[in-house]
């Protein structure tokens, strides 16, 4: 049994085309080190309806979880894992799309480092009380709602996160030991707000990890190990053109494919005054 598991999720919800890209990337690059793929299939109504997904995964597959559509990824990844006896996970959303070869031993290696808790792919210094400041800063008509919501929001965030910068590491294409996993991962995640908390919030898997006096880094496709202060630079999550990326998703496809001026505001929101463009 390899001591290294892959898990990857599959969520119904998003159909098969962020599936079919991401095992493209995982047939084009080497993962490195020797692992086992596990798929965690999340909202199916049937099992028959994972057919075309296995057929993708092919031969590479070696476990596969069901799950139903509750808990958000992060109680997906909880539970699977809990199930797996291997030493060292790495964590994917159906978004990923890996970019450079050795991504996992990139991963890994940084996960293994002496005083490292957690390696990911991406990090970010983004607060959501911050956010709300900036969103009202800039209001010009503001409606009726918005101006009766927002300084219950602001309440709402300031109890739950940080002002920026609030430095955590985004919980897609993260690798993480089984001992650290079995000390900060939580046992359930019920709301939206849950799964926010967990990636951002004031008590975030990043602050867990350092709590237990580990750090958290991130890791490059050129395999440098970059801490908290250097995110911005690092030409990873919003920084740069991102050219140093290891695991695209979702979120940092939306700011490779931004205009200018939305380009500048997710950097700036990402990054503040540091922010690289």
């Amino acid at each position: 049994m390899p001591g290294i598991c892959v898990l990857y999720l599959v969520r119904a919800i998003n159909g098969p085309e962020p599936v079919t890209q991401f095992f493209r990337s995982y047939s084009r690059f080497r993962a490195g080190p020797e692992h086992d793929l596990a798929l965690i299939f999340k909202g199916f109504a049937r099992e028959s309806d994972t057919v075309q997904y296995r057929e993708l995964a092919g031969s590479a597959c070696s476990r596969v979880f069901h799950v139903d559509d509750s808990g958000f990824d992060i109680k997906a990844y909880g539970t699977a894992a809990r199930q797996l006896p291997h030493e060292h996970f790495c964590f994917l959303n159906s978004f990923s799309e890996i970019l450079a070869e050795n991504w996992l031993g990139n991963l890994i290696a940084a996960a293994r480092e002496r005083g490292v808790g957690l390696a990911g792919a991406t990090g970010s210094g983004e607060s959501m009380y911050t956010n709300v400041l900036i969103q009202k800063r800039h209001w010009k008509n503001p409606s009726l709602t918005q101006r009766l919501w927002t300084p219950f929001r602001l309440v709402l965030c300031r109890v739950c996160f940080d002002p920026f910068p609030n430095y955590h590491i985004r919980t897609n294409a993260i690798a993480i030991s089984r001992p650290v996993f079995e000390q900060v991962w939580p046992k359930r995640i019920i709301t939206k707000r849950d799964a926010y908390l967990f990636e951002n919030g004031k008590n975030n898997l990043t602050r867990r990890v350092e709590n237990l006096g580990l750090r958290a880094v991130v890791v490059g496709r050129d395999g440098s190990l970059c801490e908290s202060g250097q995110w911005a630079q690092s030409r990873t999550f919003r920084s740069g053109n991102q050219e140093n990326l290891l695991v695209a998703d979702n979120q940092t496809r939306q700011f490779q494919n931004a205009d200018p001026e939305t380009r500048r505001y997710l950097a700036k929101v990402a990054w503040g005054d540091r922010a690289v463009v």
